[in-house]
């Protein structure tokens, strides 16, 4: 339970709304069309047909080609985009809290959780959150699965029954359907919404009409998805990509080869995140119980046990020994089990997430999965640490707005450094007209144009010093040069 030290507000929840829409409307707005956006036309139904045929069968992407890629170079594009993602947020909060962010230090977790979306290296921030082509293909993604999410977690929280109603059996359709057909990684979801069937089952719980059609909506979403014709063509371009057939024919000790690769070369970021947000709760845990001297060395030794997998072997090992090593402190600590027990759950998640890549490797701006599941271990350590000093109101005040200011002063900084990289395209628009003016028509431009001082600016494809690369074909069409070079 989060602790109030101010009295509920929804103005306090518009304010949140506002500025949180404000910093993301004018990162829109500074952003250059650039990269798999530039150039695009209203492409139709058949640009959407022919993406699904030929190349990518995802919602998003054939909503991009059809229309999107277009929008996004328009004014409007800022103004709902910005909405979006505030959305996204929002939405996020509301999964975790089944509430919005109203009190001083509801607003600093809110706060706090931005700040790690714009600073975790294991995601793009940007690539998410303001280019068009991750934003039709990701950002819309999540909103459609937390749409779909809310009933289920307000049914086994037992918050309310007001989800278990025509509307929201309807959204759970609609939006199951949506989030099925915009991700292939919804399978995860599948097979945990499958999990909890079973379980209710034999629990001999008897689940609500609704909860079936959303899985079942969901799953035909995702069906249509992953046998689009497209999806094998395009695989073809990836390397190491394993079809269905290809894992079936690699065997246990292949697929158990196939596993370790997939965990190593997920970014290393994770599970060093994993590691200090579980350590920290153990601490944290140590320092505020009352623990005999026996249970302190175990908690300590714990940590320690920790960074075998993490230095030693195959990194597929470390969310196993992470669970087992939760579980056995939720026996030892009767009073913190439930969190240790929510922190099993959620590395049981994570590793089922990186299992499901098993066919191919996912860039940074596909990994938002992970950033949301290390999100629950950074909501547990505050909720924690706010509730060990429940009594102590002015250090409250303090910490909680340090967070927000921490975040507003981050905000500012890539605000900043949008406006920069701003201001370096046009200055390369300026040069590439100069050239042509000149009579210059195979155009060099400038390699800092691309370098951003915020490291989740985005993972987009940029020009190179190879003028054949599909990136520099794409700019030297759009601004009608033969060819365009970055050195």
């Amino acid at each position: 339970m989060i602790l109030s030290i101010t009295k509920n507000n929804k103005i306090k929840v518009s304010i949140v709304f506002l500025v949180s829409y404000i910093f993301l409307f004018f990162l829109n707005a500074f952003f250059p069309t650039q990269s798999d956006d530039i150039g695009y036309k209203i492409g139709g139904i058949n640009a959407a047909i022919n993406s699904y045929m030929n190349w990518n069968g995802r919602l998003g992407e054939m909503f991009r080609l059809a229309f999107g890629g277009w929008f996004a170079a328009t004014p409007f594009y800022p103004i709902i985009n910005a909405f979006a993602g505030t959305l996204l947020l929002f939405l996020i909060f509301y999964i975790f809290f089944q509430k919005l962010p109203e009190t001083l230090i509801e607003i600093s977790i809110y706060c706090i959780i931005l700040l790690f979306y714009m600073v975790d290296p294991v995601f793009s921030f940007g690539s998410v959150f303001y280019w068009a082509a991750g934003v039709y293909n990701y950002l819309y993604t999540w909103i459609w699965t937390f749409l779909w999410l809310i009933p289920y977690v307000f049914y086994w929280n037992k918050k309310s029954d007001k989800y278990d109603n025509i509307k929201w059996q309807v959204i759970s359709i609609i939006s199951g359907f949506l989030a099925g057909w915009s991700s292939e990684l919804c399978i995860v979801f599948i097979v945990l919404c499958i999990f909890s069937i079973i379980y209710a089952l034999s629990k001999k719980i008897k689940l609500p009409y609704w909860y079936y059609i959303g899985l079942v909506s969901l799953t035909i979403g995702w069906i249509i998805l992953y046998t689009c014709p497209g999806t094998n063509k395009r695989a073809s371009d990836f390397d190491g990509y394993l079809s269905l057939i290809d894992i079936i024919k690699l065997g246990p000790i292949g697929i158990y080869n196939r596993l370790i690769y997939c965990f190593s070369i997920t970014k290393a970021y994770l599970f060093y995140e994993n590691f200090l947000l579980i350590s920290l709760f153990i601490l944290l845990t140590v320092f505020t119980n009352k623990r005999n001297m026996k249970q302190k060395i175990i908690a300590f030794l714990s940590i320690l046990i920790l960074l075998i997998p993490l230095r030693i072997i195959p990194k597929l090992y470390f969310i196993p020994f992470a669970i087992l090593i939760c579980i056995y402190n939720a026996k030892i600590d009767k009073e913190n089990k439930k969190y240790f027990y929510i922190i099993a759950a959620t590395l049981f998640v994570e590793f089922i997430f990186i299992g499901a890549t098993i066919q191919v490797y996912i860039p940074k701006r596909a990994s938002f999965q992970y950033t949301l599941l290390n999100t629950i271990l950074i909501i547990i350590n505050m909720m924690y640490f706010y509730n060990a000093i429940q009594n102590r109101n002015k250090l409250l005040i303090f910490i909680s707005s340090s967070s927000i200011l921490i975040t507003i002063l981050f905000s500012i900084f890539v605000i900043t450094d949008a406006t920069i990289m701003n201001k370096k395209w046009k200055k390369m628009e300026a040069s590439i007209n100069k050239q042509k003016s000149e009579g210059i028509s195979n155009i060099m431009v400038d390699k800092d144009t691309f370098i951003s001082k915020f490291w989740s600016y985005g993972d987009w494809g940029n020009p190179t010093e190879d003028t054949e690369d599909w990136v520099n074909k794409s700019y030297s069409n759009y601004y009608g040069v033969e060819t365009i070079v970055v050195k």
